[in-house]
């Protein structure tokens, strides 16, 4: 522990905190050093009057050490000090840890050779572990406690089979299988999103070589590996079957996982999807889809500590709805979320969502309504309506109009000095595009030039603003 000063030490535990940490101090049971509990005394009596602020540790120390106050007495009151405060978090968190308490006192009984105790506490403990979770923690607690359980079996029995020793080695099998292909998950993550230089996975196909040659016992028994097994297998190789097997054996095995579980898992799914769609999956849009509307269901499109909805997850949600053209669907999850949107700019994102409902639907007029409601102070969600109010302008052949919005996206994009590099570089992308297709459109569409504006835009890798409305404008220009 760094030194501290007075007003950090006395800062260090909460109030509840500060008044066991004395408890435990004074209790004779841990044998803290008499000048510990003196220099408690004294800090405690600061930390009432408040003057904390008034105080150096030497001033402290005087007043305990008394005359054998040297530098040396000083910094090793101190050390002491700092180690029987980590003494004490160290208890604070045993205390916490009711199956660590319960596994030492089966290992004490064993020792101790109180049989019939450590039976008892082994049955109890059994009972408790196997009604958890399948998880790591819980493979890890339940192969310590089958482990206390076979050393307990008489050494005249050692010739006989021991269901205690098969089970310790499975569940030992388990929770590094489980812990294994957690971190693999999360390096294949790490790769796919930061392209960062590649993690060395050892032993990664002696596992699922394992796993495949056990998979309907692993399918039956361990429900985490499995699922941790399935998403190995489609960050390897993107497959529609792999995520419906994903998807329909989670809701299969809902009734053994707790909450915080499912919520897990189904966020895995979650963010592997947006992944692979980001990255132009575009054919794992549907199951996105499918999978918006399962967790809505459940109510996970809300976080679990609080009943709100992340923006960026709002909008996702809105507009894959919108790819769809599921408008139905759209306007009730625009209604139901809106109001738990965790952002200050909740009325501009909900106009953004409303504006896109109402031009889907042909009512030009109620969306431009929607889009005047987008404050310019919100770049994201303001530039992405005035792009919006470009289409719209490109469909009513309004070509003065949508020309008079892209001078005005262009002196927003000078003069604003909050915008990130990313969205000015996304609007000026869009308006490249749209600027020609207007003109095409106004002066009549060149088949030649059409097409070579398709494939100016295919050839394009960037993020572009209505991508597929673009080509979909194009195309209906180059049939006529």
């Amino acid at each position: 522990m760094k030194k501290l000063e007075i007003k950090d030490i006395i800062s260090l535990l909460g109030d509840s905190q500060w008044t066991r940490f004395g408890d435990y101090i004074r209790s004779p049971f841990f044998k803290i050093p008499e000048r510990v509990t003196l220099l408690y005394e004294q800090l405690d009596g600061l930390r009432k009057l408040r003057k904390n602020e008034n105080f150096s540790r030497d001033d402290i120390a005087r007043k305990v050490l008394k005359g054998s106050n040297s530098s040396a007495n000083i910094r090793r009151l101190f050390s002491d000090f700092n180690k029987t405060i980590e003494d004490f978090f160290q208890l604070s968190g045993f205390e916490n840890d009711k199956m660590a308490q319960s596994l030492l006192l089966v290992k004490h009984f064993r020792e101790t050779r109180m049989a019939s105790h450590a039976a008892r506490k082994i049955k109890e403990t059994k009972k408790k572990l196997l009604s958890k979770e399948p998880c790591a923690d819980t493979y890890r607690n339940l192969h310590d406690l089958y482990e206390q359980e076979y050393l307990s079996e008489p050494d005249s029995d050692f010739h006989r089979y021991s269901g205690s020793l098969q089970n310790s080695s499975d569940l030992l099998d388990a929770y590094y299988i489980s812990r294994k292909l957690l971190l693999y998950q999360l390096m294949f993550s790490k790769e796919l999103l930061n392209k960062e230089s590649s993690y060395r996975r050892d032993m990664k196909e002696e596992i699922e070589s394992f796993i495949v040659g056990h998979i309907e016992n692993i399918k039956q028994k361990y429900p985490d590996i499995y699922l941790k097994y399935t998403m190995l297998q489609m960050i390897s190789l993107p497959s529609e079957e792999l995520v419906l097997e994903y998807r329909e054996y989670l809701e299969l095995n809902e009734g053994v996982l707790s909450k915080e579980q499912q919520a897990d898992y189904y966020s895995d799914l979650y963010n592997y999807l947006t992944i692979r769609v980001s990255q132009g999956e575009h054919s794992l849009r549907y199951p996105l889809l499918k999978l918006y509307k399962l967790l809505d269901e459940k109510n996970f499109l809300f976080d679990l500590s609080v009943k709100q909805i992340h923006t960026y997850t709002f909008k996702q949600v809105a507009d894959t709805a919108f790819h769809f053209k599921d408008l139905e669907w759209a306007e009730y999850f625009i209604r139901k979320y809106s109001p738990y949107i965790a952002d200050e700019n909740r009325k501009n994102i909900t106009n953004l969502e409303l504006a896109k409902l109402c031009n889907f639907r042909g009512n030009n007029a109620k969306a431009k309504e929607h889009i005047n409601k987008v404050s310019r102070r919100d770049y994201i969600h303001y530039l992405d309506s005035k792009m919006l109010l470009i289409c719209i302008h490109y469909d009513e052949d309004n070509f003065s109009e949508a020309q008079m919005v892209i001078d005005s996206l262009n002196k927003y994009l000078r003069s604003s000095a909050t915008l990130t590099k990313i969205s000015s570089a996304n609007t000026k992308r869009f308006i490249y595009h749209i600027r020609k297709l207007l003109k095409l459109k106004e002066t009549g569409a060149d088949e030649f030039l059409l097409a070579g504006l398709r494939e100016e835009l295919t050839a394009d890798k960037e993020p572009v603003y209505a991508r597929n409305w673009l080509f979909e404008k194009i195309d209906e220009l180059i049939r006529k």
